[in-house]
């Protein structure tokens, strides 16, 4: 699903970076259950929009790909939205791999009708423009970027003791990193998504 191959490529690095850090976050032994478990949602998230972004998926293998990919982005919106439990990063995750299905079913349709401009060959817009669920999706991703990163901007220097205290009191892994891997997947949304 790459505009172009350059693109396309930076896409698979970085969203198979976040992925491997992600399941090295969910198998470490002082991870939490709760966080354990996000981390490797998160983790699935990065490894499906590495195969998505990968030049080439949307040629002649990119009906089954992305039908299988469109499966497994389903399965974990469904599982995401089911046990939410109004934790908002678990709704995040739904919609995320909502989003995902979304552009793996017009993957699989650019794919089967022979189409190739664009993200996968997204042909359906014609000179229209988006659709309003591409705009809409990437409205919530580009908030949901910019929210984010404001929230990991570095806060203004406290005292020695108590900066030392807060890292030490991460464990190995920072608390931030949960929040930069959700960060960094929906920086690939929002890349995907403009390039529809």
């Amino acid at each position: 699903m790459a505009g172009s191959l350059v693109t396309g490529w930076l896409l698979v690095v970085v969203s198979t970076a976040t992925a491997a850090l992600c399941l090295a976050r969910a198998s470490a032994p002082d991870t939490g259950r709760c966080e354990r478990r996000t981390a490797r949602t998160e983790g699935a998230m990065g490894a499906g929009m590495a195969l998505m972004a990968a030049p080439g998926l949307s040629g002649g293998t990119g009906v089954w790909g992305a039908v299988s990919l469109a499966a497994l982005f389903a399965a974990i919106a469904l599982r995401s939205l089911l046990f939410a439990g109004g934790e908002a990063h678990r709704l995040h995750h739904g919609i995320e791999a909502g989003a995902m299905v979304y552009m793996a079913v017009l993957m699989a349709h650019a794919a089967g009708t022979g189409a190739h401009h664009g993200h996968g060959g997204h042909g359906g817009h014609g000179g229209a423009g988006p659709p309003a669920a591409t705009l809409a999706l990437l409205a919530y991703f580009a908030a949901f970027v910019l929210r984010t990163g404001v929230r990991l901007a570095p806060a203004p220097a406290g005292p020695p003791a108590a900066a030392a205290g807060a890292a030490a009191g991460g464990g190995r892994w920072a608390p931030e990193l949960g929040t930069a891997c959700r960060l960094s997947l929906a920086l690939g949304m929002v890349a995907m998504l403009v390039a529809l």
